[in-house]
């Protein structure tokens, strides 16, 4: 397959370490440029440093640039779920390394603005950086081969009943870019859970290796959350945005015409899928993942963290 160039916009978050492993163990397919931070699992400054700790620990060699720290109409609201800094569970170094003294929304622009082929922004956070850029810089619309999105749920949500936190941590932000005629591929609820690792499956990480003890350290903290519940899987949210790209083959998706509602206690973030029988085709937006061949996709993330592991012994 033709090598992709990504952007990959993010809030580290346990789930957003895993995906940007997936990526860096097969070069051969991504060629990151840079990485950009924006508050939502923890603040700004925490996802940040969150990953710029990761990248020397594992001595990655990839830019990041800070984004906004606020959503654009509301106070940032961490997820619970993540821990006191956003990625608890693993004990990494404060990271030596620095942010890039340019701002994401910069970065961004000035990156899409002088390309001559078209790149793919892989958003795992809340679209605050991109419903940003979107909005200022609307020239860059064609720059943009598509958004990979985790966000949103055709049928469920996580943080309200119906609505996923992404999209709910900026609403405003998610609906400049779902309604930005740029094309979009949802990693959603459905396919996130369709997708979710045992617990006797991520386990089997410890002590493998050095890519393979941070995602079982990660998890071994992040699992805590659905076995408090009884449930004996966990999702792997943001890995999905990344492994479709690697292998589409392995999911099924089908195409929506998606609003973003961003009002009310029970509803904001809301993806509003019009599934009326009349919907016209032109009208249909976005290309949402709704399942997964789950032995395939976990067998995809074990054999890249094997990479890694070889990779970084």
């Amino acid at each position: 397959m033709k090598k992709v160039d990504i952007i990959f916009d993010c809030d580290p978050g346990h789930d957003d370490v895993v995906a940007l492993l997936a990526a860096v163990a097969h070069p051969e397919v991504f060629n990151i440029l840079g990485i950009t931070t924006v508050a939502g699992n923890n603040t700004l400054d925490n996802v940040t440093n969150n990953i710029l700790s990761v990248i020397d620990h594992l001595e990655f060699d990839i830019p990041v640039y800070k984004g906004y720290a606020t959503p654009m109409r509301r106070d940032p609201s961490p997820a619970a779920g993540h821990g006191k800094t956003g990625l608890d569970g693993p004990v990494l170094k404060p990271p030596s390394s620095k942010p890039q003294d340019k701002h994401a929304l910069d970065f961004l622009y000035e990156t899409l603005i002088s390309r001559d082929e078209p790149l793919t922004i892989v958003a795992i956070g809340p679209l605050t950086n991109i419903g940003v850029l979107l909005m200022t810089y609307p020239e860059v619309k064609e720059k943009i081969e598509k958004i990979c999105i985790m966000g949103g749920g055709i049928y469920t949500g996580n943080v309200t009943q119906k609505s996923e936190f992404n999209l709910w941590h900026d609403p405003e932000g998610a609906k400049i870019v779902f309604r930005s005629g740029v094309p979009i591929v949802m990693s959603g609820l459905e396919v996130c859970h369709a997708g979710g690792i045992l617990h006797t499956e991520y386990v089997k990480l410890e002590g493998r290796g050095r890519a393979s003890q941070l995602v079982f350290e990660l998890y071994d903290f992040f699992s805590g959350n659905m076995k408090s519940k009884g449930i004996d899987w966990s999702p792997i949210y943001d890995l999905t945005t990344i492994l479709q790209i690697i292998d589409p083959s392995i999911f099924k998706s089908e195409m929506f015409s998606i609003d973003i509602e961003t009002e009310g206690d029970l509803c904001r973030g809301m993806t509003v899928a019009d599934q009326r029988p009349f919907v016209k085709k032109e009208s249909l937006n976005v290309e949402v993942l709704m399942d997964v061949d789950r032995e395939a996709y976990i067998g995809m993330l074990f054999d890249a963290l094997d990479i890694l592991d070889k990779r970084y012994q």
